[in-house]
């Protein structure tokens, strides 16, 4: 300390004086350092494996909502035969609904019809038929479910004919294509997700061979 000082009053100082204050000059340990420079290393690597995961998520939802099927589709119309014939079975139970005051429960016919009308025009489009495939499964396991439900009840009343007798003709048919749009719901969930299963299948054993040739 007092060689620096009298280095900053001008006051001359000899060559041993001046590596004494040199070698004091190293006040940082070298192991703080190397810590600090370890720590920054390992910040670096956390921070580029969070890149690489979220670079690969980001790819996972770009293959699921953009993945086309090489292979043609079948039964393009028929999936808006499928839509037509969801209209009437839809508004049968939003009137079921409307009439006990569940309106807010009313509205499922109308959001799981709109969503097939949407389904239908990506299937022709064959854009996004991992989500085809997605939504078909799912109306596949509730049509399944709600099926199995009205043939509990029917079985409960004793058939048809007692349905008639208590609440008449009107109501006997509405529950009856109700039921019935429930059942087709089950075989067309079925065959759309077996097809857009088969045509991705395909597309892929086509594309191996590609890269294979």
């Amino acid at each position: 300390m007092a060689d620096s000082a009298r280095m900053r009053r001008g006051e001359p100082v000899s060559a041993a004086e001046l590596a004494q204050v040199a070698g004091s000059s190293d006040l940082i340990p070298q192991e703080h350092m190397s810590r600090e420079h370890m720590s920054r290393e390992h910040m670096s690597q956390a921070q580029l494996m969070q890149l690489q995961a979220m670079e690969e998520l980001e790819q996972q939802a770009d293959e699921f909502w953009n993945v086309t099927s090489d292979y043609p589709l079948p039964a393009k119309n028929l999936y808006l035969v499928r839509v037509l014939l969801l209209v009437v079975p839809s508004l049968i139970v939003v009137y079921y609904f409307i009439r006990v005051t569940l309106f807010p429960i009313g509205a499922v016919p109308l959001v799981y019809l709109v969503m097939h009308i949407w389904l239908a025009m990506i299937y022709r489009a064959n854009r996004s038929v991992k989500l085809v495939l997605l939504a078909n499964v799912v109306s596949g396991v509730a049509a399944a479910i709600m099926t199995a439900f009205f043939a509990y009840a029917l079985v409960t009343v004793q058939g048809p004919q007692t349905l008639l007798d208590r609440v008449g003709m009107f109501y006997t048919v509405s529950l009856l294509t109700v039921m019935a749009s429930f059942a087709l719901e089950v075989l067309f969930s079925l065959f759309y997700s077996l097809a857009v299963r088969r045509s991705l299948r395909r597309s892929k054993l086509e594309k191996q061979a590609g890269a294979e040739q």
